[in-house]
């Protein structure tokens, strides 16, 4: 077979590289050389070197002549693809963006692009301050013009000067605007833009409230407190600590009526998880009065339910009392109004237990009876990831809270379709569901969280064509850690233990049939 264009082309050219390296060196040899030497050179010359000159005249229009014919054959392959795109068109149509089926609506599948950060300009002037003085703002991804989600982030809170101190210091990213990133990508479940992630919200307009004021954006304090954490190099600093949740929160909602187009909504809701949710709960019934009557807004609230509860324990009477106390420490306002005017004290309307009365705003709300982070953070116990907690105590403890969200949450199965309710109880859950894989996986009769909430929201009917829409698991987790404890005690089932840096810390994270391997097990599941 002969040689391709291309590989003709690049042989001429070195051959005509290697032709002129070895003119040179016949020049240079007789420059060089002796002048006996040389005069031979001068009188052979005309021959040899005559010889090659012709040779690469010769080679350098072949180089030529084939390089034409090269441009001439991408031209003509050019010509062909083009042609043949030309034909694609034709046959097909022009092309179309991917879409799915919604709900009967045609939408484009997908919308998971970077939610961007605005800082409002009257931030500063309103007083809309993080704890470390940073004028505060929001992530907005636009979306459809006319339905948003609005989601106010958790983190806990800032209620004395430790907690405040971390917040300063080794968790500083928490009370600041500064270190956020000017845009980055929501892949939680209920913010994110994937159609498969999230199919009813994905390519809704979607605004993430930055919590950096650790007070539920109920801070009003005109001064500001100051502190002294550690820093990296072991010395104390004095820093300010500022709680103007309260002004965040108005800054952010003028800067998106007055510039986003908020004022335009017919589909509102507003969803948090942790301290976020409990931020929805204080806040949503004094939002939704900034939209006309005939715009839909509505609530979902995540792990929200914090109870006025005192378990016993100087843990549990803290974490309460450390909420009245910050109250206090914030100057806290916007309290729900009418929660303000019937209870006796105003750090009450903290804990939705006395607050879910008085809310007009439909919500939807999701539970897990026996959360994790409770266990925590409001009975004292020992993280379930580091300590077996199974004691008898331990269980009492957790039982007795469990009935306690039971009671709260109790009012809300006498409502309407107004309001809809998810309560977990077959496990030791995580802390929040919208915000993990849970948020479509975990299922209670039949339907994720996903599901529950779209046939609330869109008017569906709910658990297999009935309009309750109360979703709430049978079984419980501390009657059957207690029926398999026993079976463990009779042989009948093992604990499978947790290793923790090459330890076995005595933690019961599964039960298995005895003889059965415990393969890598990560939580309680029973």
């Amino acid at each position: 077979m002969g040689l391709s264009p291309g590989a003709r082309w690049k042989r001429a050219v070195l051959l005509l590289l290697l032709t002129q390296v070895l003119i040179t060196a016949l020049l240079l040899s007789c420059m060089y050389t002796q002048p006996d030497v040389a005069e031979d050179c001068a009188r052979h010359e005309s021959s040899p070197v005559e010889s090659l000159k012709a040779e690469l005249k010769a080679l350098r229009q072949d180089v030529v002549a084939l390089q034409a014919g090269l441009e001439g054959s991408l031209q003509a392959v050019a010509q062909q693809e083009s042609a043949l795109r030309a034909i694609t068109a034709a046959a097909t149509g022009p092309s179309q963006p991917q879409t799915i089926t919604v709900n009967g609506e045609v939408r484009k599948s997908k919308h998971d692009v970077a939610i961007v950060k605005f800082i409002p300009d009257h931030a500063r002037e309103m007083g809309a301050l993080c704890l470390d003085g940073s004028p505060a703002g929001y992530y907005l991804r636009p979306g459809h013009p006319h339905k948003w989600v609005i989601l106010f982030e958790g983190g806990g809170w800032c209620y004395n000067n430790k907690t405040c101190e971390e917040r300063r210091g080794r968790f500083g990213f928490l009370g600041s605007m500064t270190y956020k990133p000017k845009e980055y990508y929501i892949r939680q479940n209920f913010g994110s833009g994937d159609h498969e992630t999230n199919p009813d919200f994905y390519d809704w307009t979607h605004v993430l409230f930055v919590y950096c004021d650790a007070t539920s954006f109920l801070g009003n304090r005109a001064d500001h407190i100051i502190v002294s954490p550690t820093n990296t190099h072991g010395i104390k600093e004095k820093k300010n600590v500022f709680f103007r949740g309260y002004q965040i929160l108005q800054s952010n909602l003028r800067h998106m009526f007055d510039t986003q187009g908020l004022e335009k909504a017919t589909h509102v809701v507003l969803s948090g998880h942790s301290a976020g949710a409990m931020a929805v709960l204080i806040h949503i019934d004094q939002i939704a009065t900034r939209f006309p009557a005939t715009t839909q807004v509505r609530g979902l609230v995540d792990a929200g339910v914090f109870l006025d509860y005192r378990s016993g324990t100087a843990h549990g009477r803290t974490h309460c009392e450390a909420l009245q106390h910050g109250s206090t420490l914030w100057n806290a306002t916007g309290y729900h109004a009418e929660c303000l005017r019937q209870e006796p004290q105003a750090w009450r309307c903290l804990f939705p237990g006395y607050l879910l009365k008085y809310i007009k705003t439909p919500l939807f709300i999701s539970q897990h009876k026996y959360d994790n982070w409770v266990v925590k953070n409001m009975l004292g116990l020992p993280w379930l990831g580091y300590k077996n907690i199974a004691t008898a105590e331990d269980l009492s403890l957790i039982e007795d809270f469990g009935k306690h969200i039971e009671a709260a949450l109790a009012p809300l199965l006498s409502r309407g379709r107004e309001t809809g309710l998810w309560l977990a109880a077959c496990e030791l859950g995580v802390h929040g569901e919208t915000i993990y894989h849970r948020w479509w996986q975990h299922k209670i009769e039949g339907s994720s969280l996903r599901e529950a909430f779209r046939q609330w929201l869109f008017g569906e009917p709910c658990r297999d064509s009935r309009w309750v829409c109360k979703w709430i698991e049978k079984c419980d987790w501390v009657a059957a850690y207690r029926a398999n404890v026993s079976l463990a005690e009779k042989g009948v089932l093992q604990k499978c233990m947790f290793k923790h840096n090459r330890k076995e810390v005595g933690q019961v994270m599964e039960f298995r049939k005895a003889g059965e391997k415990c393969e890598n097990p990560t939580m309680i599941n029973l």
